[in-house]
């Protein structure tokens, strides 16, 4: 427990992760009675875009990339760590969708880019939160 409730961000980033899967597992359940997915699709993106700060700063990824340009302490995940280039390919693929949607104004295209999103969420929380596991820090 202390891993995601340690500290004040451990337990920010936690809830947000509860939110966001909620908010998503909700929106699937109702997939079939949903419209105006442009703007569900904005809050997935926009609270995930603050979880992904906030986990950032938990891991002291500062640390990670000012120990890549001039040495010294890193943070949980080293800049060249598989975890840390995930995670960018996975948010620029986000990045990529949710900004295609601004363009394809069709409500079903806005849908699928929701569970596409909800899907690299996913994986980038499974792959970040299964490190800290495994790495036992908080």
């Amino acid at each position: 427990m202390e891993l995601y409730f340690g500290s004040t961000l451990s337990a920010v980033s936690t809830l947000l992760i509860i939110a966001i899967s909620l908010y998503a597992a909700f929106q699937y359940n109702r997939r079939k009675d949903v419209s105006g997915w442009g703007a569900r699709l904005l809050i997935l993106v926009a609270s995930g875009l603050l979880l992904c700060i906030i986990a950032a700063i938990r891991d002291s990824y500062v640390l990670s990339v000012t120990a890549a340009a001039s040495g010294g302490e890193t943070g949980l995940f080293t800049v060249d760590s598989i975890q840390s280039i995930s995670a960018s390919v996975a948010g620029g693929l986000i990045a990529i969708v949710a900004g295609s949607s601004l363009f394809i104004r069709n409500d079903k295209y806005r849908r699928m880019a929701f569970f596409i999103v909800s899907g690299i969420f996913v994986f980038k929380l499974i792959l970040v939160e299964a490190s800290r596991l495994l790495l036992g820090v908080g």
